[in-house]
C-alpha cells in the first residue's frame, strides 16, 4: 500500500449520549501520543548503570479544528468536553475520509476532554484546539 497520508483519516466521535459516530468537520492536525511511564530498577550494584522498565502507560490525542458551523459532530464535541462535571465519550480514527464507516477505524478509545480552547486571531479563522487523554485502554489501535 505505501505511504500514507494524514489528510485521508479523519476523528469521528460517538457523543457521551449518543449511539451514532458524527465526524467532526473543519478538521485539522490530529495526533495521538502514547507513552509509558518509567520505573527505576537501577541499585548501587547494577553496573553503574541507570536501569528502568516501562510502567503503566499513558495516551492522549490532540486536535485542531476550523470549525465549520453548523455541525453535528463539533456540536456535540463541544458539549462533552465543556460538560460539568466531565464525561468520557468515544472517538475513532477512521480512515477513508467522510465516506469511512466503522470497519474503516484504526483507532478507538473512550476519552475525557481536557483542554478546550478557542482562537479568536486577528485577520484569521477562528480555531479551536482540545486536548483528549485516554479513559482506558484503546479498543481499536492498529494503523492500517
Amino acid at each position: 500500500m505505501g505511504i500514507k497520508l494524514g489528510n485521508d483519516y479523519l476523528l469521528w466521535i460517538k457523543p457521551a449520549t449518543g449511539q451514532t459516530f458524527l465526524v467532526v468537520m473543519g478538521q485539522g492536525d490530529l495526533s495521538i501520543k502514547r507513552t509509558a511511564a518509567t520505573i527505576d530498577t537501577g541499585s548501587k550494584t547494577s553496573g553503574g548503570f541507570a536501569t528502568k522498565a516501562a510502567g503503566l502507560r499513558d495516551g492522549s490525542a490532540t486536535l485542531k479544528i476550523n470549525p465549520e458551523l453548523p455541525d453535528a459532530g463539533y456540536t456535540a464535541l463541544e458539549s462533552d468536553a465543556k460538560s460539568t462535571p466531565p464525561v468520557p465519550f468515544v472517538v475513532q480514527v477512521r480512515k477513508g475520509g467522510l465516506e469511512a464507516d466503522t470497519t474503516d477505524a484504526v483507532f478507538e478509545c473512550e476519552v475525557y476532554a481536557t483542554d478546550f480552547n478557542d482562537d479568536y486571531g486577528k485577520n484569521n479563522v477562528v480555531t479551536v484546539d482540545t486536548t483528549l487523554v485516554f479513559a482506558g485502554a484503546p479498543t481499536i489501535d492498529t494503523l492500517a
